[in-house]
């Protein structure tokens, strides 16, 4: 048994929910949040992110059309991306619920980065808005097909 999901004149959507009680992070980001929508609904839409404007675009799967110099397409091989971190070869995923810039598994770590020391670079918060402090490294090279900071 599916529930359905609408955004009026967008797109209508069945499938199993969870409930989470959101509070907590509501709390945290200083406004209301009433769903997150997860892997199982974006992956059955084509959606872009438009981080200018500050919106998404949702169309049904395969109807967008993106054209311009500007646009990068990068092959997907299974559920990762290729590319490299710190000049090393690496997969990538895609991540729309991490606010980190990149986030490397502890057992890849020095492989990209040898003995690098950890600094604090903010923190991060769970669902129920419990935040804890995150370190990182700032400043690595990345490349993603054609793209690289």
């Amino acid at each position: 048994m599916g529930v359905e999901l609408e955004v009026p004149g967008q797109f209508r959507f069945l499938s199993p929910l969870n409930g989470q009680d959101l509070s907590g992070i509501s709390q945290v980001i200083g406004k209301p949040i009433g769903i997150i929508m997860g892997m199982d609904m974006l992956g059955s839409l084509a959606f872009a992110l438009d981080g200018k404007k500050k919106r998404i675009l949702f169309l049904q799967s395969g109807g967008i059309k993106p054209r311009g110099k500007g646009l990068v397409r990068l092959e997907v091989v299974g559920e990762t991306i290729e590319g490299t971190v710190a000049q090393e070869p690496a997969r990538f995923i895609v991540d729309l619920g991490s606010s980190s810039v990149l986030f490397v598994l502890e057992k890849s770590w020095k492989r990209f980065f040898g003995e690098t020391a950890l600094e604090p670079i903010g923190k991060s918060y769970d669902i129920s808005g419990t935040g804890k402090n995150t370190f990182g490294v700032r400043e690595v090279p990345v490349t993603i097909g054609l793209l690289s900071s």
